[in-house]
């Protein structure tokens, strides 16, 4: 799947604006090009938040080291996430390093919050993924890197805890080749004395960092890199008393090595350098500055993934990591200039209108206790000031930004009388730092603002619409969505009284607003609250956060698996109904077919495959909105030689039957389940009054004879599917194929891989499998805590929606005691 960036409003149409020639042209200021926007992707436990925390220091932005065990990290701000030691949300903090501006994101690594993720890339230009040493690359990492390569982000790697007893380079540089498919680039080596990781050799400049040994417990440390030693192993001689002389020999020659297998690897993708590399009589006479242009390059290209590494919670590798990150991740503009050009100059081209049209992407909206509702935004273009009227292509309407700030986790600093601008062509880069850390925002930014009270995740704002904005000539930049995966538990859930139900109304859509994830619907049939989610932990801790930030003692029922409804035979129905409004009689009749689209099913497995029933590019909150966009693709309207129906259908008329058809759809006929894979053939549609307000009469007609043809076409239940990645030690394989086996599984691979492990001073070879399986999503409650009691905690998992399964009668019978609660 290619990465949506860029994408046009035009009529109906979806094309390319050529107004993108004038702004790329303004995007290349030195102030856009020291600027990163980097996220922080990991397995759950690899570092990655004690990581950011060291970064937060470092930098000078954080006076003290936050701890996950302590529960004081700074990008963990919530409560639950300090009482779990776990990322919940994602969290931005913009820092300086060096002469560049980084705005770092850190993202959860559990399953149940992979959207925080998702939303997350949907902005970056740049990714490091965080690995445990010791471990590798694990089932959460092979998911996130997916995520990372659906939006073609260049990364780098670190792998963390290099400190552990049992901790390994090689497989981590293993795992990455034979799990994530991919290059990596090997940028350091470590050094340990006694057993203790007390230093890195920099391959590049030929360097061995030292740090101090009592550098593991001291937290009064300077904010930058001076107590770190520094010794040139490409001298022949001593530079400081941190070596003894065969310690300098021994890493000198190794330092040789693995450095000339980094310049060889180079050279294959950069025919620049590996002419440069012939030219001289000796390799390692190479120019650093031109190792670290094509470290860039092919990491900008995504052929090449620099590889660095160190030990976040003993303070180790870090401010190399912040160089790495300034040296070879992207500047705002270098992963979507390529894409956007080529869009471009496809394309009959026009002069842009205007040089400074805002376009910003809302990918995050946040409900602050004291500033209110606030709405984080990618800049990609364009001026911004408080006060400004913008246009939000997603909602038509237009708001109003009343204040701007520059976040910090959860603290906010105000930005007042400044502009978004792409206008610096001649600022001196020596006052770049300087500019930026002085309430300057520029283009690539990552900001937050109040007063847009309308715009959801995925939304882009433009500026002022104006009139002759509005011609069907007229191309309209809109950059695309973020997607937002199904639901696949749900639970009631149980107001403590009626006085306090308005209010939880109230709390729900606010943590709706914050995370599209959660979906919350009001059963008519029950009339209980509804709410779906991710999956345990997802919906455990939105019931906490009621209970804790709103006050309100709800309570929950038993977690269920949403379920969803198809037909297995084709039905007609014909329905003609009367209602009298002013006095005037008003009558309709419609005659609707549904019809199985079995063609969908996979004849093998009789499984539905989610490509052919999911709309996987969904970004709407309101996901009847979603119903109803489907609505119009299910929906063929019947013509025939003598009678031309879909010219006789009013606009708002077809309006109304599509609404009819979505609120049919979204409530089946057997447990009220979402009805998917069914097409629908519009025969007959007759109405004696051609009044707009007969809308609501045409769309309740419409619905109830769906609901009735649905009835009558035999309708079944069909389970979610889970594709199951298992990542474990060979002698736990049995065992685990046995449970799922009981689980209903269907085992789709175990395939071998083969990793060297180093432990003290013997070298033993670990096997590893990687297990594929599809299993209902009915089978795998606490699945977690089973796998860590089979394996000792030793393997990992990773679990995302594959396809929809009809059940048979005997599953569907105990799917009907459970929902019914009658034997």
């Amino acid at each position: 799947m290619l990465p949506s960036i860029f994408v046009i409003k035009k009529s109906s149409s979806l094309i390319f604006d050529p107004r993108w020639k004038m702004v790329i042209r303004h995007l290349s200021s030195e102030t856009t090009k020291r600027i990163r926007n980097i996220g922080l992707v990991a397995h759950i436990d690899a570092g990655k938040t004690t990581t950011t925390e060291r970064m937060l220091y470092y930098s000078g932005s954080s006076s003290q080291m936050g701890e996950v065990h302590h529960g004081d990290t700074v990008m963990d701000y919530m409560d639950q996430e300090r009482e779990r030691g776990i990322t919940i949300t994602m969290a931005a903090a913009t820092i300086q390093w060096l002469k560049h501006h980084i705005n770092i994101i850190d993202t959860p690594g559990h399953v149940d919050f992979t959207f925080e993720v998702e939303r997350s890339l949907s902005v970056l230009d740049g990714a490091v993924v965080v690995l445990d040493s010791a471990a590798g690359v694990q089932a959460q990492t092979i998911k996130i890197w997916r995520q990372v390569q659906r939006f073609h982000i260049p990364g780098l790697f670190y792998a963390n805890k290099m400190d552990k007893s049992n901790a390994s380079l090689d497989r981590c540089l293993q795992s990455l080749k034979q799990k994530l498919h991919i290059e990596p680039l090997l940028l350091q080596l470590p050094v340990q004395k006694q057993g203790i990781l007390t230093g890195i050799i920099d391959l590049i400049n030929g360097n061995y960092l030292q740090w101090p040994l009592d550098h593991y417990d001291r937290l009064d440390l300077d904010h930058n890199s001076a107590q770190i030693q520094r010794h040139c192993l490409l001298s022949n001689e001593l530079s400081t008393k941190c070596l003894t002389l065969d310690e300098h020999q021994k890493y000198r020659d190794e330092m040789y090595r693995e450095r000339e297998c980094l310049i060889s690897k180079l050279s294959d993708f950069d025919e620049t350098l590996a002419d440069h590399v012939l030219s001289l009589d000796q390799i390692h006479r190479i120019n650093p500055i031109e190792l670290m242009k094509s470290i860039r390059k092919s990491c900008l290209k995504r052929q090449l993934f620099p590889l660095l590494i160190g030990s976040s919670y003993r303070n180790i590798g870090i401010q190399p990591l912040l160089d790495a990150i300034c040296d070879y991740l992207p500047e705002p503009m270098e992963t979507r200039t390529n894409q956007i050009l080529h869009e471009h100059y496809t394309r009959n081209h026009t002069k842009p209108t205007s040089t400074t049209n805002l376009c910003a992407l809302a990918f995050k909206i946040h409900y602050h206790q004291r500033l209110g509702l606030l709405t984080y935004l990618r800049i990609y273009s364009g001026s911004l000031t408080p006060g400004m009227n913008v246009y939000n292509l997603n909602r038509q309407s237009m708001e109003k930004i009343t204040k701007i700030y520059r976040p910090f986790a959860d603290h906010f600093r105000e930005i007042t009388a400044t502009t978004v601008t792409s206008n610096h062509y001649h600022q001196n880069p020596k006052t770049i730092r300087e500019s930026i850390s002085n309430n300057m925002i520029t283009i690539g930014d990552i900001i937050a603002v109040s007063g847009l009270s309308n715009t959801i995740t995925g939304d882009t704002l433009i500026h002022t619409m104006h009139e002759n904005d509005h011609d069907i000539n007229n191309e309209i930049p809109m950059l695309a969505g973020i997607e937002i995966p199904e639901p696949v538990y749900y639970c009631s859930l149980e107001c403590p009284s009626v006085s306090k139900f308005k209010q939880l109304e109230l709390a729900l859509d606010h943590l709706q607003r914050e995370d599209p994830s959660l979906h919350v619907n009001h059963d008519q049939n029950t009339q209980q609250l509804i709410i779906k989610g991710m999956g345990e932990l997802h919906i455990e801790i939105i019931k906490d956060r009621i209970k804790r930030e709103y006050g309100i003692q709800v309570e929950t029922g038993p977690l269920q698996v949403s379920y969803r409804e198809t037909i297995t035979k084709n039905h007609r129905e014909t329905m003609e109904q009367t209602k009298i409004i002013g006095g005037h009689s008003n009558q309709m009749k419609i005659s609707c077919e549904v019809r199985s689209k079995l063609s969908s099913l996979d004849n093998k497995h009789n499984v539905l495959l989610l490509s052919e029933n999911i709309d996987q590019n969904e970004n709407d909150l309101n996901h009847m909105e979603n119903i109803k966009r489907k609505a119009e693709t299910i929906v063929k309207i019947v013509n025939s030689k003598d009678h031309n129906l879909s010219s006789q259908i009013r606009p708002w008329q077809l309006k109304a039957i599509y609404s009819g058809v979505s609120k049919a759809m979204e409530y089946g006929p057997l447990f009220s389940f979402p009805v998917v894979d069914v097409q629908i053939l519009l025969h007959e549609f007759e109405i004696n009054s051609s009044s707009p307000l007969l809308s609501p009469f045409i769309t309740n007609v419409t619905s109830h004879c769906i609901l009735e043809a649905l009835r009558q076409s035999k309708p079944i239940l069909m389970e979610p599917i889970m594709l199951v990645e298992i990542i474990t030690p060979e002698q736990f394989i049995g065992p685990i194929i046995s449970d799922l086996t009981i689980r209903r599984s269907r085992l789709m691979a175990a395939d071998n891989n083969q990793q060297q492990q180093q432990q003290s001073s013997e070298t033993e070879q670990i096997e590893e499998r990687h297990i594929l399986a599809q299993v209902p999503l009915a089978e795998l409650f606490n699945y977690s805590t089973t796998l860590r009691t089979i394996t000792s905690g030793m393997a990992t998992f990773d679990l995302r929606l594959h396809s929809y399964r009809p059940l048979d009668s005997e599953q569907t019978a105990n799917v009907i005691k459970l929902i019914s609660g009658i034997e």
